[in-house]
């Protein structure tokens, strides 16, 4: 029901998204390239810096719009220090939809659980997996099916619960007030 919400259904009183733009490189991804893509072992994709290793470590990781952080810490898992963020947006017929970003592999988290962030604002740093055997990287995923949990290991339906990122955030291409 995510995507088929109306606003009747969506009780959300955070900000509304105009526009969305990548986590790293200014919002363009300038500097970074997808080491893994979408729905390659995983519903989202890994990013690192075009140094490879560890040169992204450190760099700064932007959310990908306005939105309410609705975790930030370490997950204890391999997925390390995570933040996902809670963006609402209007679709083409109107509708209030709502997603989750989730960033991963964070050296440092910037933000913390009830802030609203706004477009391109610093959340956190890139990191290495929960245990440190990965070069730095940024794993990016952004859900759609916020009410339901996913099981992450059935890929066959991955392409039902999540966005392939850069397509998303492709399809947001005006300039943004949201600065």
């Amino acid at each position: 029901m995510a995507n088929e919400s109306s606003d009747e259904l969506i009780d959300w009183e955070g900000p509304i998204a105009e526009t969305f733009e990548l986590p790293v490189g200014e919002g363009k991804g300038t500097g970074y390239y997808v080491m893994r893509g979408a729905f390659d072992k995983l519903p989202g994709e890994s990013w690192n810096g075009n140094g490879g290793g560890d040169t992204d470590l450190g760099n700064p990781v932007a959310s990908i719009g306005k939105g309410v952080v609705i975790f930030a810490e370490d997950s204890k898992s391999t997925w390390g220090n995570m933040v996902i963020i809670r963006h609402a947006y209007r679709d083409a017929d109107n509708k209030l939809v709502l997603i989750d970003s989730i960033y991963a592999h964070l050296f440092e988290i910037f933000t913390r659980k009830g802030e609203e962030v706004l477009l391109g604002e610093k959340i956190g740093a890139i990191g290495k997996s929960g245990k440190g055997e990965r070069s730095a990287m940024l794993y990016f995923a952004i859900k759609k099916d916020v009410f339901n949990p996913v099981d992450e290991s059935d890929p066959e339906s991955w392409r039902d619960h999540y966005h392939a990122p850069r397509a998303f955030i492709e399809g947001f291409t005006q300039t943004s007030p949201d600065r």
